[in-house]
């Protein structure tokens, strides 16, 4: 079975918990999550999506900026990952 171009808010989660992200639920509402990481400034705050739903990719580019402002080697890994996760067909448009 070939990988899915799709990733899941799940996904994402785990890998942003990985990096030391946590749901803030303070700064989380019903319609957007709110992620802080402890020793950053910059908050990742992406819409309120169920675990299995589509991540769009506005949403993981905004991740890869928070990232890359945080910690490149974290934003290395985020590429790293997308790439073993990401093929893109005709007419997607790339996250990069």
């Amino acid at each position: 079975m070939g990988k899915s171009n799709e990733i899941r808010f799940a996904e994402l989660a785990a890998l942003l918990r990985r990096f030391g992200y946590a749901l803030d639920p303070e700064q989380s509402a019903e319609d957007h999550f709110t992620f802080r990481h402890p020793d950053r400034p910059l908050r990742i705050i992406l819409p309120a999506y169920r675990d299995n739903a589509a991540v769009r990719a506005v949403h993981l580019a905004v991740v890869r900026h928070v990232l890359t402002d945080g910690d490149p080697a974290e934003a290395r890994e985020f590429e790293a990952w997308l790439d073993g996760r990401v093929s893109l067909d005709a007419g997607e448009v790339p996250v990069r």
